[in-house]
């Protein structure tokens, strides 16, 4: 069975609720700013 790029991003997203619980939006946040930073579209863009 193979992945659909949907089912990883959700993956990612129940990965990250799990770990950082009500503050996964925060954590996420700042990841993307993180990449920003770098000038990471790509990593931006998923």
């Amino acid at each position: 069975m193979n992945l659909t790029d949907e089912r990883i991003r959700l993956g990612a997203a129940m990965m990250l609720l799990k770990r950082h619980g009500d503050r996964a939006p925060m954590m996420l946040a700042n990841r993307i700013g993180e990449l920003a930073l770098e000038g990471d579209e790509v990593g931006i863009a998923v």
